[in-house]
Parts: C-alpha cells; sequence; structure tokens
C-alpha cells in the first residue's frame, strides 16, 4: 500500500486482482488537497500511465487500472 509522505495529503491506493492481467487499483483520498491527491497517487503507482475507470464522489474513492508502456517501431 502507497501512502502519500505528507499526513495531510491523505491518499492510499489498493492493488485489485484483474482476469485480464492488468494492474488494476483503488484510491481512497481526503484532505485538503482532494482528487489531485487521488490522481497523484495513481500516476505514481503506475508510472505515469492509467486510465480512470470510476471515480466515486460520496467516498472519495478512484479506480483505474495501470497503462502498458508500448512499443513502436
Amino acid at each position: 500500500m502507497i501512502v502519500c509522505a505528507l499526513s495531510a495529503c491523505a491518499a492510499s491506493v489498493e492493488p485489485l486482482l484483474a482476469a485480464h492481467g492488468r494492474g488494476d487499483f483503488v484510491v481512497t483520498c481526503g484532505g485538503p488537497e482532494g482528487w489531485a491527491a487521488c490522481e497523484r497517487t495513481a500516476a505514481e503507482w503506475c508510472n505515469g500511465r492509467y486510465r480512470i475507470t470510476d471515480r466515486r464522489e460520496q467516498d472519495m474513492r478512484l479506480s483505474g487500472e495501470c497503462r502498458p508502456f508500448q512499443r513502436y517501431e
């Protein structure tokens, strides 16, 4: 579980087991940074390449999947 170094950030990520083999995850955020903390944590978790699949306002949760790097020849 990744947690931001500053407690004010209060975002954590939980990896999910996905049948399709991609790195799915759920980020729970709170505190004054809100969605910015969620998106920053998702970017860190996925090395900058992710797609948001769901955003739940009521409990400040963002679901997504890490995107693979693609080589173009």
